[in-house]
């Protein structure tokens, strides 16, 4: 879990920092330097995930909003035995739809999700992004059991990925977010 071991007060020129006396199993997996805790940057604009334009269900599963699930309502694809999809099959993937006003100055698009694991051994937990008509993106949430991100995103509350604005998008577009594998429940999307 987060650990705060100290407050080191750096001097003008190098610096170093020696850490001794580790417990054998101890793990370091980050060193922050800066303002603690960190802060996220601050969203233009954020949408609610159950509030898409449009919910299509794909040739498997069906787009479902459960309320309460998460921070917000939490939409995924229910039952949890549908397939899985690809890139090669992504109008075939149950998707939804959200309208995206971007300005000068947007650069990211991030989408929020529960931080979960595969429902299934052998799957993943992917979801695909596509903004306008550029390329989608396909992003898997999965992180290994109590690693540095598995624990990061469970004390946040959200995995995190985002696509970067191209600065000759503007105005407004689709996103599109394919839900290619159970288990992906989307809380929000984020205009940076």
């Amino acid at each position: 879990m987060w650990s705060n071991v100290g407050t080191l007060h750096l001097k003008k020129g190098d610096n170093r920092l020696s850490i001794s006396e580790l417990k054998a199993d101890a793990r370091i997996d980050n060193i922050f330097i800066g303002l603690w805790p960190p802060f996220q940057e601050e969203a233009r604009q954020t949408i609610e995930a159950a509030d898409y334009q449009q919910a299509l269900n794909g040739s498997a599963g069906t787009i479902t909003t459960v309320e309460g699930l998460g921070f917000s309502n939490g939409v995924m694809v229910l039952p949890f035995e549908t397939p899985s999809f690809d890139e090669a099959n992504l109008s075939s993937a149950p998707c939804v739809s959200y309208d995206i006003d971007l300005r000068d100055g947007d650069t990211a698009v991030e989408v929020r999700t529960l931080p979960t694991l595969h429902v299934y051994e052998g799957r993943e937990v992917r979801y695909a992004v596509q903004l306008g008509d550029e390329k989608p993106v396909v992003f898997s949430i999965h992180a290994d059991d109590f690693c540095a991100e598995w624990r990061w995103n469970v004390l946040r509350g959200y995995s995190s990925r985002s696509v970067k604005v191209p600065a000759s998008l503007r105005g407004k577009h689709p996103l599109k977010i394919f839900l290619l594998d159970p288990g992906v429940v989307i809380q929000e999307v984020r205009v940076i």
